[in-house]
């Protein structure tokens, strides 16, 4: 039987699982809702950026798309455009006009663990009667990664990194999902949309991870003929490292990286201070918002910051701005900036207490409540990509984006985040290890301080391409 014309049939490689809201539901696989409004998108922003039309948001992109599509003038390549849209730009959502299916058949279930699990125990979970009794014999578990969201469901043991299987609520727990193997179909009767959509799947599926945590490398597929120099080129910046080993190792890799990367790591006897609040505080002397919190706490609270878990000893910045101890919150809140908020939103930061559930201080802004991160990472076989877009334009245009750190009932503070952040520049710079000094030409790259002559982004083991 010949092959349906207007059939483009493709299959996906699964490198690490997908977060599935419907992962209980029998034949959960990879959206077809998902895939096919980003797969629209990136369409239409390659048609524009082919065109040299730019766009400030998602939407905008959307908008601009179609006023090309349905006024063309005498470009030849944006005549087609018109035949792509639903309703040939009549429909009142702007989509393309195809559809997509998607199969696939379950290979096994992954849990998640934000916290770092002992390895002796760590298999013990998989004979669990609780554990089978939902996931079955064939599940596997990832700690240590970048996935929060069931961590109120995990229960350990007393004082240990060892999970009580009696009191962890699987019910409630969302896996991962990876699968043998994923056939996709796509329909269209128009054979130029056919054909563009068939050029730009490769980057398409390179560039993009799908599901819940997409940005810290969870779901990612690629097409069988992926090339890293030729589909991983859509971004402000990209970079790349090895890492041997299976999908585990990887994503408890990125956690690791990411942490380094934005909050900072403090686990154990292992201290180590955010890159970004590093870079800021000796390019210009700003100092970022968990200080100024802390600060808040003990002036407002003393009670409840005398409980708050702290190091046995501070590690000062040689040299940066007000590094001292400010009495006074004028001169605190002068130079004290909401900094994390450039690599993503959160809804509330935790401070860990020596006693009782963690401090949660919420954070929130009425015209922004999220944006997608601007490192991407993703994971193909051996290696570990980090794909890097320019800070949404809705922080980064402007010095007055407020918001509000909110301890109820009362705010404690109000912090902007910093205009004009250049996030390759940040990769970029000089690593800035924990023994360091001030110098007054850092902003030129003219160090006096430095031991090794290491990017912030080298000292992560990545490599720009």
């Amino acid at each position: 039987m010949p092959e349906n014309p207007y059939i483009l049939k493709f299959t996906l490689k699964q490198h690490t699982p997908i977060i599935h809201f419907q992962h209980d539901q029998e034949g959960a696989t990879l959206r077809a809702t998902e895939v096919k409004p980003k797969l629209d998108l990136f369409i239409m922003k390659k048609c524009l950026t082919s065109k040299n039309i730019t766009w400030e948001h998602d939407q905008d992109a959307r908008d601009k798309f179609k006023q090309a599509a349905l006024h063309p003038g005498n470009d030849n390549d944006k005549k087609p455009w018109k035949n792509w849209l639903m309703g040939k730009g009549k429909s009142i959502n702007i989509a393309l006009d195809y559809k997509i299916e998607i199969q696939s058949t379950l290979d096994k279930y992954v849990l998640f663990s934000a916290m770092p699990l002992n390895l002796n125990k760590k298999d013990s979970i998989k004979y669990n009667a609780d554990a089978i009794k939902y996931f079955g014999n064939n599940f596997e578990l990832v700690d240590d990664c970048q996935y929060f969201a069931d961590s109120e469901f995990i229960k350990f043991q007393q004082h240990t990194n060892n999970i009580n299987p009696h009191r962890t609520y699987w019910n409630n727990l969302r896996p991962g999902l990876m699968f043998n193997s994923i056939q996709c179909s796509i329909r269209s009767t128009s054979k130029s949309l056919r054909e563009r959509i068939k050029l730009i799947l490769p980057y398409f599926f390179a560039n993009t991870n799908f599901g819940t945590r997409q940005s810290k490398g969870f779901g990612s597929f690629t097409t069988p003929n992926f090339n890293a120099s030729t589909h991983l080129n859509f971004g402000a910046c990209l970079y790349q490292k090895e890492c041997a080993g299976d999908y585990k190792q990887q994503l408890k890799e990125i956690s690791k990286d990411w942490k380094f990367l934005k909050a900072g790591f403090n686990h154990g006897h292992i201290y180590y201070k955010s890159d970004l609040m590093k870079y800021y505080c000796m390019l210009n002397g700003t100092r970022w918002e968990k200080r100024n919190i802390k600060k808040e706490i003990h002036s407002r609270y003393p009670n409840l910051y005398l409980n708050l878990k702290k190091r046995a000893t501070i590690n000062r910045i040689a040299g940066c701005c007000g590094d001292v101890d400010t009495p006074s919150s004028v001169t605190l809140n002068a130079n004290t900036y909401y900094i994390r908020g450039l690599l993503g939103l959160t809804e509330h930061f935790e401070f860990a207490q020596n006693h009782g559930d963690p401090v949660k201080i919420k954070v929130s802004n009425d015209e922004i409540h999220r944006f997608k991160a601007p490192i991407t990472f993703k994971i193909v076989d051996n290696y570990i990509y980090m794909i890097v877009q320019p800070v949404s334009q809705l922080l980064s245009s402007g010095g007055t984006r407020m918001f509000n750190f909110e301890l109820s009932p009362s705010i404690l503070s109000c912090l902007a985040v910093p205009a004009n952040f250049n996030i390759c520049h940040f990769l970029n710079s000089p690593w800035l290890g924990d023994n360091f000094e001030l110098v007054s030409n850092w902003g030129d790259y003219n160090l006096t301080g430095i031991t090794k002559n290491l990017t912030v982004a080298e000292h992560l083991g990545y490599t720009q391409k």
